[in-house]
């Protein structure tokens, strides 16, 4: 019988404690900026907004079909409203995941009764970026989505996200002089 050497084992432990957790997010990694260059309202008594392009408001407001996000807050906000911005935010962790409490299901085809008329399920691929701003401490997320066949999906990237937010947002470029 040997001894075990507990140095080595603490060393091997360590260094699997230190890996990378998740895939790298071109554009979205930790400590990438996002910045709010002009004002958003959020509706009364809402904890999110959401933004596809140049439409803002409840999920109402948004074509699900299409990309969009979620600015997402630790607390409610009051029933008049609130409004945010200029504001920037520091990038704190990205991680991708598909919600499976959204899958949607296509027509089901009943093996084949209908003449083939089903198709595949969508699945929500989805985008989070954890936020952290001296401005607005109480915007906690950004939850970008897209919806899409399995075989078609595609993560929203950081192109799909700058689409969704529209004008008036600047993800992952450097800060105005001033902001540093």
């Amino acid at each position: 019988m040997y001894a075990i050497r507990p140095i080595p084992v603490l060393l091997a432990l360590a260094l699997v404690g230190c890996q990378a957790t998740g895939p790298r997010l071109p554009g979205l990694s930790p400590g990438n900026p996002l910045v709010l260059e002009t004002r958003i309202t959020v509706p009364g008594e809402a904890a999110r907004v959401h933004l596809q392009g140049e439409r803002r408001g409840g999920f109402a407001a948004i074509d699900r079909f299409e990309p969009f996000c979620e600015l997402e807050f630790a607390r409610l906000a009051p029933p008049g409203g609130r409004t945010i911005g200029p504001a920037r935010f520091r990038i704190t962790a990205a991680a991708r995941r598909l919600d499976g409490d959204e899958v949607t299901g296509g027509i089901p085809d009943f093996g084949g009764l209908f003449g083939g008329v089903g198709d595949e399920p969508d699945w929500v691929f989805v985008t989070v970026l954890e936020l952290d701003s001296r401005q607005h401490p109480d915007v906690i997320r950004l939850t970008c989505k897209r919806l899409a066949p399995a075989t078609e999906g595609a993560y929203p990237d950081a192109r799909a996200i700058r689409d969704a937010l529209g004008p008036g947002w600047r993800l992952g470029s450097a800060a105005p002089p001033g902001e540093q």
